[in-house]
């Protein structure tokens, strides 16, 4: 199979030589067509709540999504998430800056999603900010 691509401008050809095509297969045949979308709602389906301990709809993804949204990413990308041992990090308000960068991950498929689309490994983005004073994450 061959394709071709035409009327291409500099930017959008340099971008696929940098980064290349990437092409997901999509519905194959019609018998795959049920267990694909069930699949794909998985992906997206937990954590949806405010409380961090009630199952499902508690505001932790629960561990099948984070294993989707995991084998998710290296599928499309080829990278893959390792597990790392959570630990907690008690920072002053001297070893925390105003313009500090946060990279945000969060298992949830959205952000994976993110990831996919702008070539990143995290969904979304925060910065310390001092406005008075006052550091906050904005």
């Amino acid at each position: 199979m061959k394709f071709t691509w035409k009327n291409m401008n500099s930017l959008e050809y340099n971008n696929v030589i940098t980064w290349g095509i990437h092409i997901f297969r999509l519905c194959d045949s019609l018998k795959h067509w049920i267990p694909d979308v069930l699949k794909t709602v998985e992906v997206f389906l937990g954590g949806l709540g405010s409380k961090p301990k009630i199952p499902f709809f508690g505001a932790k993804p629960p561990k099948y999504q984070q294993k989707l949204s995991i084998d998710f990413i290296e599928a499309g990308t080829g990278f893959r998430w390792k597990e790392r041992t959570p630990h907690f990090v008690n920072l002053t308000k001297y070893e925390v800056k105003s313009g500090d960068f946060l990279a945000i991950t969060r298992f949830d498929g959205l952000d994976q999603i993110i990831q996919y689309g702008a070539g990143s490994h995290s969904g979304h983005s925060a910065v310390v900010l001092e406005v008075d004073g006052v550091l906050s994450v904005v």
